[in-house]
């Protein structure tokens, strides 16, 4: 019997079982193709298809749905209901989408070569007919509904092509000639519900004619799936883990209702003595009646009427409940919570910490949107109007603003910066970290004066030295007057 030792070493040297020979290396042709997809999972295989497509692995939408109102009874109902039922959901979900859509975004060429940086603005004249198009919102509205796939898993937009006419403007091209383009003119949100994925991953437009589902055009739909896993096609969806979280919450809000209509009012109690009349009763049960509505009610002799406090400190239960809630639901879409809630825990090292977390997630967000934009829209543009030429990229700006003062200042900082030195600077690299566009002509030119830089602070590099050399003579003057009187203080 073999050793952990010797079997360990056996397997680094690889013998797959202790006695056997080394087995023989794998050709070419098995490492390019998938030797385990998902179709060929026992475990699973008969959730995932229903005749020729496949259906969700979602445990929520499988087992839920079935459950649901008459009105979110479909595909993605259920996540659908919660952005229609949950505030503070659509407060989490617009934050995260805000993060990364106020960002500023730039077109990088694929080559520093004429040709790239021309396929490049040719992309940047797209996306201006795209916002300022016939769209509502523009290519920013169509960028917010992609990012929609955060809380569903995956989210679908049609490309409305079509022909318009217009220049791209290039730096040493003065009057730019207008030509015909084919390119999108709208973008159109399409429901996840109507798709479906056969075994080959392939999408399916679902129609009343065709149940199985039709094939449907290249270059036509989007499908952006930023956070799916074990290539699940729909997707994951960030309202899965949080689902049952919302559903309680609506039963706790039921609740919560009932009680604070329940004891929200105190309990009025009428008193009688013993003997009393079927008459004198009636008489105390209007007057009884009468306390919430009148200011004066009339009772009978003998009759009293008083009130029972309830204890409201149960009431607590619900909103601690409610504040957990929120609390987990808020870590879930955003991965911390005082952009959110502020709570009990806001002091300032925290807050940094929270910070950074947020900035680590529109990170994470912009870089899937950029993936989805430059495998779909961008090359597509190019392959249909400039076939041959370099593939530019949409890239999101998500670093800190302090963090761009900071390397501005390192570059054309009073005497200390780099401009000032010996050491040559990127040009296109320092544009590029800073978001900031290339010059078109010689009339759109910033002049630029490191002798007068601003500091940060509010405070021009020629003013500062203005106040040094002031703070420095009147030292020399107090020196000199001191030296002329030596025993005056």
């Amino acid at each position: 019997m073999a050793s952990i030792k010797e079997r360990a070493l056996g397997l680094w040297n690889g013998i797959t079982k202790p006695g056997k020979k080394p087995s023989e290396p794998t050709s070419r042709e098995v490492l390019m193709v998938q030797f385990a997809p998902r179709k060929t999972d026992t475990q699973h295989i008969m959730k995932w298809y229903l005749g020729s497509t496949q259906s969700t692995t979602d445990p929520i939408l499988m087992r839920e749905s079935t459950k649901a109102t008459s009105d979110y009874r479909y595909d993605f109902g259920l996540y659908d209901e919660v952005l229609d039922k949950d505030p503070y959901v659509v407060c989490c979900r617009d934050q995260r989408k805000s993060a990364v859509l106020h960002q500023d975004r730039v077109v990088q060429p694929g080559d520093d070569s004429d040709r790239g940086i021309y396929a490049a603005r040719f992309v940047e004249a797209c996306f201006r007919q795209l916002t300022y198009g016939p769209g509502d919102g523009g290519f920013q509205r169509d960028l917010s509904d992609l990012m929609d796939a955060v809380t569903h898993g995956i989210a679908v937009e049609e490309v409305i092509w079509g022909e318009t006419v217009f220049a791209v403007q290039m730096d040493n091209d003065t009057r730019p000639r207008s030509r015909a383009w084919f390119v999108p003119l709208e973008l159109k949100q399409r429901h996840p519900r109507r798709f479906k994925f056969d075994k080959d991953d392939i999408p399916k437009l679902m129609t009343e004619e065709n149940p199985n589902g039709e094939d449907i055009p290249a270059r036509k739909f989007i499908f952006f799936r930023p956070y799916a896993r074990y290539d699940d096609p729909y997707g994951w969806a960030y309202l899965r883990p949080i689902w049952w979280l919302t559903w309680f919450k609506r039963k706790i809000m039921y609740w919560w209702v009932s009680y604070c209509e329940r004891f929200g009012s105190p309990t009025i109690v009428g008193i009688l003595p013993p003997v009393t009349t079927s008459t004198e009763r009636d008489e105390l049960d209007r007057a009884i009646k009468g306390v919430m509505q009148e200011q004066t009610v009339t009772m009978p002799n003998g009759g009293d009427i008083k009130t029972l406090e309830s204890n409201m400190a149960s009431i607590n239960n619900y909103r601690e409940f409610m504040a957990y809630v929120n609390g987990e639901i808020g870590k879930c879409l955003l991965g911390q919570t005082l952009t959110s809630d502020v709570g009990k825990g806001g002091n300032l090292s925290v807050s940094e910490v929270h910070e950074r977390v947020a900035l680590s997630v529109q990170a994470m967000d912009a870089r899937n949107l950029e993936d989805c934009i430059n495998g779909t829209l961008i090359p597509w543009m190019i392959e249909l109007n400039l076939p041959g030429y370099p593939i530019p990229r949409m890239e999101i700006i998500t670093d800190n603003p302090r963090d761009r003062i900071q390397l501005l200042q390192l570059i054309l900082g009073n005497g200390r910066g780099l401009a000032e030195s010996n050491y040559q600077v990127s040009k296109s690299d320092v544009l590029n970290l800073l978001g900031i566009k290339q010059a078109r002509n010689d009339d759109d030119v910033l002049e630029l004066n490191p002798a007068t830089y601003s500091d940060g602070f509010g405070s021009s590099a020629s003013t500062t030295d203005a106040k040094t050399k002031k703070r420095a003579d009147e030292r020399e003057s107090t020196s000199a007057s001191r030296a002329r009187n030596p025993g005056r203080k």
